[in-house]
């Protein structure tokens, strides 16, 4: 990673703070002239803080980004976050419209193994990258879904059945 400006370390330092007030200020002035190379620190803070009003600034923050390079920092922190947030970060990545095409099996996994509303999220991130998927990934990915039926719990089979056709129409 590229060494961090003065700026960003202070950022840095100040969400690593157990002061609500000066994390937010640092969320918001990240909000509006940061870079896509605070990503860690405000996904590392997603997951260790307990406080829904951080939690909240930071699940709108991710919400709102627009660059491509923003991907593989969420998809690192989709692969180790907590149950609790799973959804809420699912819901931010597909608002931000961002493509997560190329990470359709991470998706997938975390759809079939996901409660109902993580499982739905899920499916809304997949559903938005259908137009970037190529053939071979929705005919893998089909196969991972289909492999799975065992473990799909009736809440999910309906959901689960509407994923199938939606690869399948593309």
């Amino acid at each position: 990673m590229d060494t961090l400006s003065p700026l960003e370390k202070e950022w840095t330092r100040a969400l690593s703070l157990d002061d609500t007030t000066l994390v937010l200020g640092a969320l918001h002035e990240i909000r509006n002239s940061g870079s896509v190379r605070m990503l860690p620190c405000i996904l590392k803070l997603l997951n260790d803080s307990h406080d829904s009003k951080v939690q909240d600034a930071v699940l709108g923050l991710i919400s709102e980004i627009k660059t491509q390079d923003a991907v593989p920092f969420i998809i690192d922190s989709l692969a180790v976050s907590n149950n609790v947030l799973l959804a809420r970060l699912l819901a931010a990545c597909w608002q931000s419209s961002l493509d997560f095409s190329a990470h359709l099996s991470l998706l997938t996994g975390i759809f079939i193994r996901g409660d109902f509303e993580t499982a739905l999220e899920a499916f809304t991130v997949i559903e938005q990258s259908m137009p970037n998927t190529d053939e071979i990934t929705r005919m893998k990915t089909i196969r991972e879904l289909n492999d799975a039926e065992p473990q799909i719990n009736a809440e999910k089979v309906a959901l689960w059945k509407d994923l199938i056709n939606l690869l399948r129409q593309i």
